[in-house]
């Protein structure tokens, strides 16, 4: 596959088409959200609503016991996102959603770890340098799981194909990052409760959206 991404583009209407996917599997997301929001509450428990997913998004403080903390937290919820976006990634292809799917990432769990690490301390980096960089970096950075789950790439080979796939796009990527996170964090207005409604949305959108790019890149130029 091309660095590229062929005439794909960042289309904000995978959102709606997220929605038709999510509708048709709906008790199955909802499961699957209940699982993600079990292990962060786990995990990041009592500020799991704060890190939950955030890429870097909670570690604004810079003493470095919280940075180091919310680095640890930050990448293990990468990694359940990793699962999740295989399964999402099944559901584009297959038209089935499975909740097995999500433990069919174990042949490169040791892959997705380093990947979620190295996305992890990029994007905290990015936020505690006044929010804006971080942001960019999680938008430029949104393929680099899935290319790990799909296309079994090595962990700094994923972090820069999504770079390559999205440079030329960065500020419609930092925007769609920004509109499918607030989808995401939508639900936790609702005493948490919500949150397994709207985590799909993310999943969905971003999953969506790097298959598109796949398929572009695919696409004879």
């Amino acid at each position: 596959m091309s660095p590229d991404a062929g005439n794909a583009q960042v289309r904000f209407d995978v959102i709606g088409r997220a929605w038709g996917l999510y509708q048709r599997q709906l008790g199955m997301w909802i499961a699957i959200s209940a699982l993600v929001l079990i292990v962060g509450a786990i995990l990041s428990s009592p500020n799991f609503a704060l890190a939950l997913f955030s890429e870097g998004g909670s570690a604004f403080r810079v003493d470095p016991l919280s940075f180091a903390v919310n680095l640890v937290t930050g990448t293990l919820m990468l990694i359940v996102a990793a699962a999740v976006f295989y399964a999402a990634l099944q559901q584009i292809r297959e038209g089935t959603l499975r909740l097995e799917a999500l433990g069919e990432v174990t042949p490169v769990l040791g892959k997705v770890v380093v990947a979620a690490f190295i996305e992890m301390l990029l994007t905290s980096i990015g936020y505690t340098l006044f929010i804006v960089p971080g942001l960019v970096v999680s938008g430029l950075l949104m393929f680099a799981l899935p290319l790990v789950v799909d296309q079994k790439l090595d962990p700094l080979d994923a972090i820069r194909r999504s770079f390559e796939m999205l440079k030329s796009q960065w500020l419609m990527a930092t925007l769609f990052f920004v509109a499918v996170s607030i989808l995401r964090f939508v639900g936790f207005l609702l005493c948490g409760v919500g949150a397994i409604f709207t985590l799909p949305f993310y999943f969905l959108s971003v999953t969506l959206l790097y298959d598109d790019f796949v398929r572009g890149a695919a696409e004879p130029q």
